[in-house]
């Protein structure tokens, strides 16, 4: 039995990011569907981003069918969000935790930090985890001036997105474990 397929392409770009550093990443991206614009013309590549943008940036990456329980995990997220669905399906992946309140903080801008968590935390997810020794997770973030500074529940997930070359320092040399 004969099958007939057609192949579309999907190209998408936006008016605001041309001479943009992230240009060709962010048609990329748009064109994969993985991140949306804040309207149909614009992305607004400057603005900082949320804890929700970025939880629905990894949650489409890794292609996870979005959940919409009937109970809501955090109480600040509730359904009829635009990021309800990507926030409880992130969280049940293990890829995104409350701040411990109860809360996830998804108009909280995201921090270094934090990023660097969901990162790693999508990586094990997608069984490519990158592991770091206890005993070199010093060593690694040794480098940076501020390394004091990367909480405690960050430090492990902050030196594996070094080590694999995911997250840099800044000049100093420093991590800036709470910038956004």
């Amino acid at each position: 039995k004969a099958s007939k397929w057609t192949v579309m392409a999907y190209v998408k770009t936006f008016d605001d990011i041309t001479g943009h550093w992230a240009a060709s990443d962010i048609r990329l991206m748009a064109s994969r569907q993985i991140v949306k614009g804040v309207s149909d013309e614009l992305f607004a590549p400057g603005d900082p981003v949320t804890r929700a943008q970025f939880t629905a940036l990894l949650q489409r990456a890794l292609g996870l069918e979005e959940e919409e329980p009937a109970e809501a995990t955090f109480t600040d997220v509730q359904p009829g969000t635009w990021y309800y669905g990507s926030v409880e399906t992130a969280y049940r992946a293990g890829l995104v935790k409350g701040v411990g309140d109860g809360t996830f903080r998804p108009n909280a801008r995201i921090t270094r930090q934090e990023m660097a968590a969901m990162i790693v935390r999508a990586m094990e997810f997608d069984g490519r985890a990158p592991s770091i020794p206890a005993a070199q997770i010093d060593a690694v973030l040794g480098n940076f001036s501020d390394a004091a500074k990367i909480s405690g529940w960050a430090r492990e997930a902050a030196a594996a997105a070094v080590e694999t070359g995911i997250i840099s320092g800044r000049p100093g040399p420093t991590f800036a474990p709470k910038a956004e």
